[in-house]
């Protein structure tokens, strides 16, 4: 379907009816989770469309979603945690900074009994001696319990998460725990690692270009990776569009070395489309080089999308590519909508496709003009994308996370370094590599790319050190405040593009009334004089006192025996800022323990606090 030529109800082009429904249906699949703001973004939907056909259609896709996501899950029997020797198959390996990674494992036999078990298997695994790939099979003695997950209220549970993935169990090991892995060669992704990882430099630099180009954070120190955390780049290391268009980038780069060389092969193929047809296996290899996580597979097919229509010398929107690559993924599979990749890439683009046009009209005005701002262009650009991108991602990254980076400005001096540098030496590298070539070129090459990682560790450890890294506690914001944001990002989005439309005046209003919409409560709908929640922080103690005003006093702030994870900032701290200020009128310490205690230092530095007993 065409779309039509004007612009709404922002900077993008109008949806089509397709996309109208897609739309619906997402809303609809996410009705199960979060229905007040499902529903209030459909209604959001139905009040942007022109025609009035539409609205029908979308209400169909909606229920449709609905009824996808509410279908019952399989029912297992009663479990109980019990020590078997199984055999099973690794779906899928996540790995994480600090040596630690979880498998996703299926195919589970207890060879005890010599009978298949339902479900899967979460296993968490500390300092393991090397990482599997997919579909390797192995035999071991675990100790399975069924699967549970902290449940805090405007917090999403893990356990919720992994149960729509089919899990049943889950299983932590350390080190030490025997595993037979059956006898088989590596496969080629994994020899690929094993020699790459040979040849890179140590610290930091070999851990991060192993992220970056395999997607493995296992080397990655978790000191290191709370200060990106706290730049706000953790985007940066995350495999994603970002990535793979600066490989893509390769290929239109050597497609001028080849019109250099060989002048004559642009009477056949323009520069454009040799530079496409180059780009395309690059981009596929970095796809199976990073074991294509759902973020990443949304970047392919958006790229595959835009190449295609390229080639065919259609009209190229970057919207449809994302509606596409989105509805493509999500079609297959429901349950990547609850992927927090996928979720962040999407809103991400999303924002871009919003407001990066709005900009370009804007620039194109004096630009050609004013000739000496064009070394600035791409510096520009970088920051328009970055606050584009995040602009959507806000409500989203508060309601995640829980705190806010202002140190945004730190993607104009380190994106540039990972495109321009980083990450095309390490791709050459890895190239080196696969050729055969002598170990001293690819030391050579991983060593000039590795130089600007060590520059951004350099750096971020001078601000760290001057404390200049902080990050700053926020409100987290309910699903009709984060909703209402959007509206009024799309408000402001369609006024600029037609200031006298009265449905983007609409959209103000119920965006306003929408984010304000906790304080409004408080005020009108008051709950019980005081309330008294018991925090699941495990096997430690968290105890909340908030009376109807909003005054609260935290006794205790619960505790883990790992260093490495912080319950203060990763549990406590965002249920007392859900919906509220992050102050607490009150903090009670009933003694030392680490289990009451660790919890506390988060609280008492980022929270404003009344008083401390």
């Amino acid at each position: 379907m065409q779309h039509t030529p004007h612009l709404t109800p922002a900077g993008s082009i109008a949806l089509t009816a397709w996309q109208y429904c897609f739309v619906g249906y997402v809303c609809g699949l996410f009705c199960a989770t979060y229905p007040g703001p499902a529903v209030l973004c459909g209604l959001a939907l139905l009040g942007t469309v022109q025609n009035w056909r539409i609205p029908g259609y979308i209400l169909l896709c909606f229920v449709l979603g609905c009824l996808v996501s509410m279908r019952p899950g399989p029912e297992y029997g009663e479990d109980k945690a019990r020590t078997y020797t199984l055999r099973g198959r690794v779906l899928e390996v996540r790995t994480y900074p600090g040596q630690r990674m979880n498998l996703l494992v299926g195919d589970l036999k207890d060879l005890s009994q010599d009978q298949p078990m339902a479900g899967y298997v979460l296993w968490t695994w500390t300092s393991p001696p090397h990482i599997p790939a997919r579909n390797d099979t192995f035999e071991a003695t675990l100790r399975l319990r069924p699967l549970s997950g902290r449940a805090n209220f405007g917090l999403s549970s893990s356990q919720d998460y992994w149960q729509r993935l089919g899990v049943r169990w889950q299983s932590y090991a350390q080190a030490e725990t025997l595993v037979h892995w059956d006898s088989q060669s590596p496969g080629p992704r994994q020899r690929l690692m094993s020699m790459v990882r040979s040849q890179l430099p140590s610290g930091a630099a070999g851990a991060t270009l192993m992220a970056l180009l395999f997607g493995d954070k296992n080397d990655l120190s978790p000191l290191f990776m709370d200060q990106i955390r706290r730049a706000g780049l953790s985007h940066s290391l995350a495999l994603s569009g970002l990535h793979l268009s600066l490989v893509a980038a390769l290929g239109y780069a050597l497609a001028w070395g080849v019109a250099m060389i060989w002048p004559g092969i642009l009477l056949v193929l323009p520069r454009q489309k040799l530079g496409t047809l180059l780009a395309i296996p690059l981009a596929g290899l970095y796809l199976w080089m990073g074991d294509a996580p759902a973020s990443l597979q949304r970047a392919a097919i958006m790229l595959g999308i835009m190449a295609l229509y390229q080639l065919l010398g259609r009209v190229r929107y970057l919207q449809d590519a994302l509606f596409l690559a989105a509805a493509l993924l999500i079609g297959l599979n429901h349950h990547a909508l609850y992927d927090m990749g996928l979720q962040l890439s999407v809103l991400a683009v999303a924002g871009i496709v919003l407001f990066v046009p709005l900009f370009s009209q804007a620039w194109s005005r004096f630009s050609p003009v004013r000739w000496y701002l064009r070394p600035f262009n791409g510096l520009l650009l970088i920051i328009v994308v970055s606050l584009a991108a995040n602009s959507l991602l806000l409500p989203v990254l508060c309601a995640y996370f829980a705190e806010t980076s202002p140190h945004l400005y730190l993607n104009m001096f380190w994106l540039p370094v990972l495109g321009f540098m980083v990450l095309p030496l390490g791709c050459i590298g890895v190239g080196l590599v696969v050729l055969g070539l002598p170990e001293s070129l690819t030391h050579a090459c991983f060593n000039m790319a590795g130089l600007g990682i060590q520059g951004l560790e350099w750096l971020l450890g001078v601000l760290d050190t001057a404390g200049l890294l902080d990050t700053s506690a926020v409100v987290r914001p309910t699903g009709p405040a984060i909703v209402g944001y959007w509206l009024i990002l799309l408000a402001v989005a369609w006024l600029l593009t037609r200031p006298d439309s009265r449905r983007a005046f609409a959209f103000l209003g119920a965006g306003m009334v929408l984010l304000c919409s906790p304080g409004l409560y408080q005020a009108f709908m008051p709950g019980p004089v005081v309330s008294l929640t018991v925090l699941d922080t495990g096997m430690s103690q968290a105890v909340m006192l908030r009376t109807a005003s909003g005054r609260t006093v935290l006794i205790d702030g619960g505790g883990s025996w790992n260093l490495d994870y912080d319950i203060g900032r990763a549990l406590v701290g965002p249920a007392l800022s859900y919906g509220h200020p992050p102050r607490v009128d009150v903090v009670l310490l009933s003694h030392i323990d680490a289990d009451h205690v660790r919890g506390l230092h988060y609280i008492l530095k980022k929270f404003s606090v009344g008083w401390f007993g």
